[in-house]
């Protein structure tokens, strides 16, 4: 429940901050542009806190926190004083009405620049790209991939840490060809290639470098459980947090890493645990859950720190973090224009989509391994809602850029019949995949 509590705290945290900076693009181009504004809301719904101001624009906040809005003087949306005409949105220009309704995906790709460039600057502490134990036939041990090599590059990519050989896996997700990985093992250079297809996912696959068999370097530690999933094969057996489990069907078992490596492939299977409880060995029978064809037991532990030597720390000063948060906002989008592309073309399954629930998570696992993380986070969550928003479907910002890019081309807007057509389409295509997203939210847990 705690944990819970902890997500959805960042969840708000996190939807408040960049559904605040998108709406004040708009608001502060069309202010500077006059435009009248009337609402600057954060929050759908019944307002929780409201303020008008003496130039007579409502600031609020409301109870709904999945977006937000600024509503500006328009004739379509009620009567308009005669003395106001010109500052109502429906009466500018073509190009200043784009000008605001751009604005607000621009604020989200400038304040990801300035996110990742905060991360720089706390410095980002990151593991290197060294391999630990493969995972029993899986992709990458049949490709030759070893325990101790050190990732140099994935495709042409070069990785530099783990999160580079993560970065860099995703982009590879639904290519065809065989994945080439470029390793340093003993001293020398090797290539060992992914088969073709290795990285066309289902959708669901939360850890991509897991599905393929790739696990972090990590050193041995006792089989301690730390943590149970509620309702979880280990916590239904009666296992508890602070057991020690020191065999697995009368095999000694070596450490946590170890452990769940044996759990991964024993899907479906019942076996028998024994357990050290104060002192006393305690034997169980449980069935491992079959997820997706890999094992769960539904416990953790929590590994020792890593030793700073394997470990590589990117820190940098303001210039050099504002032009590598830059550098980190291109790439960033890139990513994400790819795989909205694999989506369209069906090379990304659309259980690849994340809602609420995913958000949530992420938001409280980052804000509670660290600053840099978490605004890491922030960076890559305003990236994707800055090109969302710039989607040509009606309803989104991208949507009232194609009727505006309609009218400049003709001279004239659109008849009103087509632009509410155009809505509901817009509004069938949303509803559609928050529905989709968070079917796979749910699939996840």
């Amino acid at each position: 429940m705690m944990v819970w509590l902890w997500n959805i705290l960042f969840l708000v945290i996190t939807i408040g901050v960049l559904v605040t900076v998108h709406e004040f693009g708009h608001f502060w181009v069309a202010r500077r542009l006059g435009v009248s504004v009337l609402t600057f809301s954060v929050g759908f719904g019944k307002a929780l806190w409201s303020r008008r101001s003496a130039d007579g624009v409502e600031y609020r906040i409301a109870a709904i926190p999945l977006g937000g809005y600024v509503k500006m003087l328009d004739e379509r949306e009620g009567e308009v004083p005669a003395e106001l005409l010109a500052t109502a949105f429906n009466r500018q220009p073509v190009l200043t009405r784009i000008a605001v309704v751009v604005a607000g995906p621009l604020a989200n790709f400038l304040f990801a620049i300035i996110a990742f460039a905060a991360m720089y600057m706390v410095g980002v502490r990151d593991l290197k790209p060294v391999l630990g134990e493969m995972t029993q036939d899986s992709i990458a041990m049949r490709a030759g991939l070893r325990a101790g090599m050190d990732v140099i590059a994935v495709a042409d990519d070069t990785v530099q840490s783990w999160e580079d050989l993560t970065f860099a896996l995703v982009k590879q997700v639904g290519n065809d060809e065989p994945v080439l990985f470029t390793v340093r093992y003993n001293g020398n250079i090797e290539r060992h290639p992914l088969p073709a297809g290795a990285l066309k996912l289902s959708g669901l696959e939360a850890d991509i470098a897991g599905h393929i068999g790739l696990q972090v370097r990590e050193r041995p530690w006792p089989a301690v459980i730390t943590s149970l999933a509620e309702k979880g094969p280990a916590e239904r057996a009666g296992i508890r947090v602070g057991d020690l489990i020191s065999h697995w069907n009368d095999e000694p078992v070596s450490g946590f890493p170890a452990l769940a490596e044996k759990i991964t492939v024993a899907a479906g299977k019942t076996v028998t645990l024994r357990l050290l409880r104060d002192g006393v060995s305690v034997p169980v029978n449980l069935t491992v859950d079959d997820r997706e064809g890999r094992g769960v037991l539904g416990i953790g532990s929590i590994p020792p720190a890593a030793p700073d030597d394997w470990l590589v720390l990117r820190q940098l000063g303001p210039i050099d973090a504002s032009v590598a948060g830059w550098h980190k906002m291109i790439d960033t989008s890139a990513l994400v224009l790819d795989g909205l592309g694999k989506l369209i073309t069906g090379a990304l399954s659309v259980q690849s989509l994340s809602g609420p629930v995913t958000i949530a998570q992420g938001a409280g696992a980052t804000a509670a391994a660290g600053l840099d993380r978490f605004f890491w986070f922030l960076g890559l969550i305003s990236v994707n809602l800055g090109l969302i928003n710039l989607m040509p479907i009606p309803m989104l910002d991208g949507g009232h850029l194609l009727y505006f890019g309609v009218e400049a081309v003709r001279g004239r807007p659109l008849s009103e019949r087509v632009q509410e057509w155009g809505l509901r389409i817009g509004l069938s295509l949303v509803g559609a995949l928050m529905l989709i997203a968070l079917f796979n939210d749910f699939a996840r847990l």
